[in-house]
């Protein structure tokens, strides 16, 4: 418990600060519905498609997670000439 109280009291030292992250970046995507039956050709469910977001992966979390901290994220990676990399 000491540990986690002193992570918490550590955090607001972020604020201001400039990390590198450097690391592979990428585009996860969650699709959300709901599960309507089980498919013929594979015990798998059948989504009734109810949304789809997308959220940084890979580097690109921790980056997204210093900035929301107050800190300054420098990342340095490699974005795909794909869909995903070119999602804004």
């Amino acid at each position: 418990m000491a540990d986690k109280a002193k992570l918490l009291q550590s955090l607001p030292k972020l604020a201001g600060r400039r990390v590198l992250i450097v690391g592979d970046i990428f585009l996860d995507e969650y699709i959300t519905g709901q599960a309507m039956r089980l498919s013929r050709e594979a015990p798998i469910p059948v989504l009734e498609f109810a949304g789809r977001r997308y959220v940084p992966g890979g580097a690109a979390n921790p980056s997204n997670n210093i900035v929301a901290l107050g800190g300054i994220a420098y990342q340095v990676g490699v974005i795909g000439d794909d869909e995903a990399g070119q999602t804004h």
